[in-house]
């Protein structure tokens, strides 16, 4: 889906819930996608994007967050599902009241605040500790939302992929796993760039399929 596309998906989305693993009891936190097995992948290098190197790290804004509870979520911590020549840099937490200011789905790491909200984008969390706090009811268009922003580049020339993305968090002294299965990928630097993301979506593709 075209990058526009996919905003306008977004922010028309009231939010589903998804699974988490924990104590047996309902997990506070829900994961709003555009949709399930949707992909999105960055080529590198792409200049125009600010990414000058095959291993440039890219940012990956492709997941939002929000918290119905009672209960404040704290994150423990944030891996890929399933990668393949993707690293895992870290990420930030970025805040998002009455779900405005979005940041792009994928660019350099160092052009991700770009779209943000100046004065939140200055208070974002590392994601190790980040805290997303409990709204206490059901979302609306208004509320505020949470993303949780990667920064991955790839491992080799080649590219790389990864099914989406595992946070792991604590909640009134319960551990949950949430997992996002939303592709990223980076696009392979041993081709032109217009088809740099080719293999990398059909990779994805049989995947996400697969698991569905």
């Amino acid at each position: 889906m075209p990058r526009l596309g996919r905003y306008a998906a977004i922010i028309g989305l009231l939010g589903s819930l998804v699974s988490a693993c924990g104590s047996g009891s309902p997990a506070p936190l829900m994961l709003l996608q555009i949709q399930r097995g949707m992909s999105g992948c960055s080529p590198a290098p792409n200049p125009a994007s600010g990414i000058t190197a095959w291993n440039s790290p890219v940012g990956f804004a492709e997941d939002w967050f929000y918290n119905p509870s009672a209960t404040p979520v704290t994150i423990e911590s944030l891996s890929l599902l399933d990668p393949h020549n993707l690293v895992l840099h870290g990420g930030v937490v970025y805040e998002m009241p009455h779900s405005q200011h979005p940041l792009l789905l994928q660019t350099a790491w160092a052009k991700e605040g770009q779209g943000a909200d100046p004065v939140t984008w200055a208070h974002r969390q590392p994601v190790r500790g980040a805290v997303i706090l409990a709204e206490h009811v059901r979302r609306t268009l208004r509320s505020t939302v949470y993303v949780i922003v990667a920064d991955i580049s790839d491992a080799t020339r080649g590219g790389g992929r990864a099914l989406g993305e595992v946070v792991r968090y604590r909640a009134a002294g319960r551990t949950y796993t949430l997992k996002a299965e939303e592709g990223m990928a980076i696009g392979s630097a041993l081709v032109p760039i217009d088809g740099s993301c080719d293999a990398q979506f059909k990779d994805l593709s049989a995947a996400l399929v697969g698991k569905s």
